[in-house]
């Protein structure tokens, strides 16, 4: 591996610069990953806790991903659509708070994740599963079942981060 430069040469951690040699796609360690995934669960979770004060377009946003999601894991989608439609519906559960500043820091955060995925080679794996646990996650809160809702969205999470991590330093 080439010797990248650190600190602001990084260009918002989606791009290294290298010296004479231009820009090239970070690779992202399964430290980052994992630091990602800590920042995620804070801003999922917080969006899961005001499911009760969330705006029902808010709430419909969330519905509307696990539906999509859901149709194309029927299909024989591209794991780049699985993935779109798989990150949806967590930026539904961050649009749950209704704060422009969570949604913008959850946005850079998926960008990373994007980049994580787009450098490994991950099949459709337990897409199936992803979706039926959506789907309990989305009944647990339609029946108000909070807490039920924050632990199953963070055992989500939490396989979700280990899956990644195990990918990433399998390459």
């Amino acid at each position: 591996d080439e010797h990248l430069v650190p600190g602001p040469e990084r260009a918002e951690g989606l791009a290294d610069r290298v010296p004479n040699k231009g820009t090239v796609v970070h690779a992202v360690s399964s430290e980052e990953i994992r630091d990602v995934c800590r920042a995620r669960a804070v801003l999922e979770t917080a969006g899961v806790r005001r499911w009760n004060d969330a705006s029902e377009q808010a709430r419909d946003a969330l519905r509307s991903a696990l539906t999509e999601f859901h149709r194309l894991a029927q299909t024989p989608a591209t794991p780049q659509e699985l993935t779109a439609a798989h990150l949806q519906i967590h930026r539904a559960l961050t649009g749950l708070t209704e704060s422009p500043r969570l949604i913008a820091a959850a946005e850079t955060l998926y960008a990373e994740i994007r980049l994580a995925l787009a450098g490994l080679d991950r099949a459709r794996g337990n897409v199936r599963e992803q979706a039926h646990s959506h789907g309990d996650l989305l009944r647990l809160l339609e029946r108000g079942h909070l807490d039920e809702a924050q632990a199953e969205l963070e055992a989500h999470l939490a396989g979700a981060e280990r899956s990644l991590v195990e990918s990433i330093d399998a390459r």
